[in-house]
């Protein structure tokens, strides 16, 4: 059985576990060892859960590989319907958010710079104006287009122009802040919505954009 799998008496002890489970949760696994100790030397946020009786919860562990679990926690019953105990159930679920992911990642982001796409700024945008709007802050917005791009790709070919593109972007996004919104509009065109940011800090940093793209 790949799946882990602990069997708990009425007071939470371990009584049964099989290969899979000594396996996730390593050496704190014992028999008569209460399962809160066993899950706080696996993870912190696992031993909350369970401390607050949530039956079914996923843990991310911080391990080189990232892993990813599935708790899941069900009661045992005699013929008398009496609780006899939990069998607790681990379901290592890593490669599903991995592949969760890597949908995620492309569905917003441009596949060939990797910046955000037009749909994704889209979205972030309806946001960022909708909240700009109710809090009466300011809200900036600057398009780029990249001058004789299409000479680019005629003389050199498009694998050099993507190459420029990639560039273009790569010394964009190291010239923003984290909370700017930066996306490939089409093209050879970008867009860059800038929160909390006015016309004239918003003309600094679009002029600082113009010389960090000349520059590649």
């Amino acid at each position: 059985m790949q799946d882990g799998l602990v069997v708990l008496d009425l007071d939470h002890l371990v009584v049964l576990f099989n290969s899979a489970a000594r396996r996730f949760f390593g050496e704190t696994l014992r028999n008569g060892v209460p399962f809160e100790v066993v899950l706080a030397g696996w993870s912190p946020e696992a031993q909350a859960d369970w401390v607050s009786g949530n039956t079914d919860y996923e843990v991310r562990l911080n391990d080189p590989a990232r892993s990813f679990y599935r708790l899941v926690v069900r009661e045992l019953a005699e013929k008398t319907e009496e609780s006899a105990g939990k069998m607790v159930t681990l379901y290592d679920i890593t490669w599903q958010k991995q592949l969760e992911n890597s949908l995620h990642e492309l569905a917003i982001n441009d596949p060939l710079t990797g910046c955000f796409n037009r749909g994704h700024f889209i979205e972030c945008a309806g946001k960022q104006l909708r909240q700009a709007r109710r809090y009466h802050r300011p809200l900036s917005l600057a398009m780029i287009d990249l001058d004789h791009f299409k000479q680019v790709n005629d003389s050199y070919g498009h694998a050099v122009g993507d190459q420029v593109l990639k560039r273009v972007v790569a010394a964009c996004l190291a010239s923003l802040r984290r909370s700017d919104i930066f996306a490939r509009y089409g093209g050879e065109e970008f867009v860059l919505m800038m929160p909390e940011t006015g016309p004239e800090d918003a003309l600094m940093v679009a002029e600082r954009l113009r010389e960090a793209i000349g520059g590649q």
